[in-house]
């Protein structure tokens, strides 16, 4: 499976991303169905993306998240508190960057190195909103 999400402890989810690329078009759908569900039925969000073990995206896909987050930026902006990427790569993290310069997010977010971190910083976020 391409990714793993934990919403045990609502409005944090974490999606845990693996160390292979999704094994179809039709599973890297499936993921961004998933994440558009949990955008649509729930308020807000705090998101941790732990790409800890992932690998770069091929083309395609990122084409395709492309074209799924311009079209769901709106619900994303509403629901997001804040996306928060666990990328402890110094090469991911660059590309990363580079990526969100040409598209930026349309929700707050923030790039840590480590799981603790991005618990703690999910943590600040929910008692700015309560």
């Amino acid at each position: 499976m391409y990714a793993n999400f934990d919403s045990t402890n609502l409005p944090v989810i974490i999606i845990t991303f693996s160390d292979a690329e999704p094994k179809s078009v039709a599973e890297f759908a499936q993921y961004l169905d998933h994440m558009l569900s949990f955008y649509k039925e729930n308020e807000k969000l705090v998101l941790i993306f732990d790409s800890t073990k992932a690998k770069y995206l091929s083309t395609e896909y990122r084409i395709m998240q492309g074209k799924w987050m311009k079209q769901n930026k709106d619900v994303i902006a509403k629901q997001a508190q804040k996306m928060i990427f666990i990328i402890p790569s110094l090469a991911i993290n660059l590309l990363f960057r580079t990526i969100l310069a040409i598209q930026p997010l349309p929700a707050p977010n923030l790039v840590v190195k480590t799981m603790a971190e991005a618990l703690h910083e999910a943590e600040q976020v929910l008692v700015i909103v309560h």
